[in-house]
């Protein structure tokens, strides 16, 4: 696999305002055990895989989250490339997510939402019993 610094063809960072029948909106939402948002920032990495022949090029995007523990992002459906969602920080107190997600784009809509659970760490503490 060769990593590049680019997107061989994907999404733009420089915006625009073409809209195609392949572009789909992606909204990732961090939320808590109980499906309550975290209100905190979080930061995650959109990798982009582009398969060209029998090439594999690899690209990466910082993202992170509002207050709200949400981000949209705007993506490209073509037969080129895969993406996935990595957190790479979690929200403090919370337990970092260690897998990467598929953005699956196969759907009817054109509108996603992911719904990404973190898990609260604990503490456990006690008293060796005496017996």
């Amino acid at each position: 696999m060769k990593q590049s610094n680019y997107n061989v063809i994907s999404r733009s960072s420089a915006g625009g305002s073409g809209y195609s029948d392949n572009d789909y909106e992606v909204k990732i939402i961090k939320v808590d055990v109980s499906g309550s948002p975290i209100s905190e920032v979080v930061k995650f990495k959109l990798i982009t895989e582009t398969k060209i022949g029998d090439e594999t090029y690899t690209s990466e995007e910082e993202l992170t989250t509002n207050s709200n523990g949400e981000l949209t992002i705007n993506l490209e459906k073509n037969d080129y490339n895969t993406y996935y969602i990595e957190e790479i920080e979690a929200p403090e107190g919370y337990i970092l997510l260690d897998e990467k997600i598929v953005i699956n784009l196969d759907g009817e809509t054109k509108d996603i939402e992911i719904r990404i659970v973190n898990i609260q760490k604990t503490e456990i503490t006690g008293k060796k019993k005496s017996g």
